[in-house]
């Protein structure tokens, strides 16, 4: 039985793991043994944490912080995953791994820092499958570059345009 000062001790080391993240999201892992959830810790290790947790003393450690919002998902067995640099890495990271034990493991909602709504499962699936950072700044980068070039080209045809029609206008005064 976990004593008083135990549980004070788990709720005060959630709440600091909380403060630095970006993300916070509860899975349902029902079935899974302890060896396929130490394989789920190894692979967020880069990108989070991984923390089973009682659904009192998460809540405990969450209320009043950022990821408040996440209660609502703190039901059954849970696994709370707490990403700390980058949001969409640690959701498809965890994506990735959910999809090796896929009916043992399932997202049940989340919190983005800096967002107080709750997202549910397939809002934080979609943010898992959207592409790298690098990915998206670069096809920003490539927009921003294109558009102007389209637009001096646009420009150039109708000057080339309107020189064509000064030709064939002079050349048909001439006659």
């Amino acid at each position: 039985m976990v004593t008083k000062a135990q549980k004070e001790e788990i709720v005060s080391r959630l709440k600091e793991k909380s403060e630095g993240a970006t993300v916070a999201f509860v899975a349902d892992f029902k079935d899974m043994n302890v060896e396929e959830i130490t394989d789920l810790r190894r692979s967020l290790r880069s990108v989070g944490k991984c923390v089973v947790v009682k659904n009192t003393l998460a809540e405990r450690a969450l209320s009043g912080g950022e990821f408040e919002n996440i209660t609502k998902f703190l039901t059954g067995p849970s696994l709370l995953v707490l990403g700390q640099e980058d949001a969409p890495k640690a959701i498809k990271t965890f994506l990735d791994f959910q999809t090796k034990v896929k009916p043992k493991l399932a997202l049940k909602g989340g919190v983005i820092a800096g967002d107080e709504s709750a997202l549910d499962a397939a809002s934080l699936e979609a943010i898992g499958n959207l592409p790298p950072k690098e990915v998206i700044l670069a096809q920003i980068a490539s927009y921003l570059v294109s558009t102007p070039t389209q637009v001096v080209q646009s420009i150039n045809q109708i000057i080339g345009g309107i020189g064509q029609l000064a030709v064939k206008v002079t050349e048909k005064t001439q006659k």
